[in-house]
């Protein structure tokens, strides 16, 4: 997964709650969360720790942990069948910013999916399948970033200007700012928008990554993210790396930015089990439901 620095002989990988002070130097350990070793400074130098959680390498020199920054960032992605898999993420209300909002996503189009909406994500909805809030969706080979004014079926909503294509990754960003709605495709803002002063929400059933009641998405999607702000182009711009609008670039750490979700797609998961973890502030884990499939396929 990672580009490590070449120490020679005598490394030794050892997956370790605790520093050990007798193993050979230079050491390599590996943390479930960054919290366990950050604090500490009775490391031998120049040990090395991978931090599970935020999945960043560190190194020890004696008297500071230093970022290493030589290692690929994002290597899963979720694949999803477009028949029913899909990634639920809950119920909570801390999903549901009500102010000012942005939802951002890395999708590659596999197929048309299932139903007229293949939706990439979807705020949770009521008993009769309505979603409320916001929904990004695939339709008529277009992107249409959704956002629901009264919590049932009061839908306004930004449009991609172009057409899109299977077998290629994209970035999309939706922001609402309290006013105005707007979707950027590769960082472009484009010309069709929407205008609304309130959002509404419903809490029956989850929000989920993939599916909108019965439409599926058909590819793979990857760093999905959820704020409360609307973000400014310079910062869309950061999450994909800091390429300038219209360029495709690639995923990069946006805890700078503080997420209310970041969904991460398998990287602080390895690429196993069925659960994806929050990386945002909020805590609302994903799980992956109807045999969704880690993918090493990411956008670069």
């Amino acid at each position: 997964m990672f580009v490590l620095p070449t120490f020679g002989l005598g490394v030794i990988a050892s997956p370790l709650s605790v520093f050990d002070p007798d193993l050979t130097f230079p050491t390599i350990q590996v943390f479930d969360t960054e919290a366990e070793f950050i604090g500490q400074t009775d490391a031998p130098n120049y040990t090395i720790v991978h931090a599970k959680d935020t999945d960043k390498l560190y190194v020890w020199d004696g008297s500071n942990w230093y970022f290493y920054n030589n290692y690929v960032f994002n290597t899963y992605s979720v694949d999803l069948d477009g028949t029913n898999d899909y990634i639920d993420l809950g119920t909570s209300s801390s999903l549901n910013p009500s102010s000012a909002l942005t939802i951002s996503a890395w999708i590659y189009i596999n197929g048309a999916g299932t139903g007229s909406l293949p939706t990439i994500y979807s705020s949770s909805k009521n008993s009769a399948g309505i979603s409320g809030g916001i929904a990004i969706a695939y339709t008529s080979n277009k992107i249409r970033f959704y956002l629901d004014t009264t919590g049932s079926s009061g839908w306004v909503f930004a449009e991609s200007n172009s057409t899109f294509s299977t077998g290629q990754w994209y970035h999309l960003a939706g922001t609402w700012n309290g006013s105005t709605v707007t979707l950027y495709v590769n960082g472009t803002a484009q010309t069709t928008t929407g205008s609304a002063t309130t959002i509404g929400y419903n809490t029956d059933f989850p929000a989920t990554i993939g599916r909108y009641s019965s439409n599926y998405f058909n590819g793979l999607i990857d760093e999905v993210s959820l704020f409360d702000s609307a973000l400014n182009q310079t910062q869309i711009n950061t999450l994909r790396g800091g390429v300038s609008a219209g360029t495709l670039g690639s995923p990069d750490d946006i805890d700078s930015l503080n997420p209310l979700g970041w969904w991460r797609m398998g990287d602080n998961d390895g690429g196993t089990g069925t659960t994806i973890t929050d990386q945002g502030s909020e805590g609302n884990n994903g799980t992956l439901t109807n045999g969704p499939t880690f993918s090493p396929t990411v956008p670069s």
